[in-house]
């Protein structure tokens, strides 16, 4: 129900150049990106099914060794997507700070995987 854009253009523009901020659904964006990612940090619907679809969309994008980090890790349908999509054998280096988990992607699991555009 709040808007955290704003904060998170607060924070982070000492940055911008060398971000790129989008709001929509991860779907939307996703159809149309055509650069690989090096850090994708999803912050979008709650829901399981939400959440999986947000990771569905963008992974195929994050390169070899990319981050991906989630907000609100400790939300049940957002662990359990983690979990699941995004499992400890395709990730290393991972981070925790309050409710935000990040890891790297291991390998072009995602790809194997989850074809890109799905």
């Amino acid at each position: 129900p709040e808007d955290s854009l704003p904060q998170f253009l607060e924070n982070t523009k000492m940055y911008r150049d060398r971000i790129d901020v989008c709001k929509g659904k991860s779907a939307d964006v996703a159809a149309g990106w055509q650069r690989h990612i090096d850090l994708l940090f999803i912050d979008g619907d709650h829901s399981y099914e939400g959440c999986k679809t947000d990771v569905i969309s963008s992974f195929p994008m994050v390169r070899r060794g990319g981050w991906i980090a989630f907000h609100d890790s400790g939300v049940d349908a957002v662990a359990r997507v983690i979990l699941e999509v995004f499992p400890a054998n395709v990730r290393y280096s991972e981070l925790r700070a309050w409710s935000i988990f990040a890891a790297r992607k291991r390998d072009s699991y995602f790809e194997a995987v989850i074809p890109p555009g799905r």
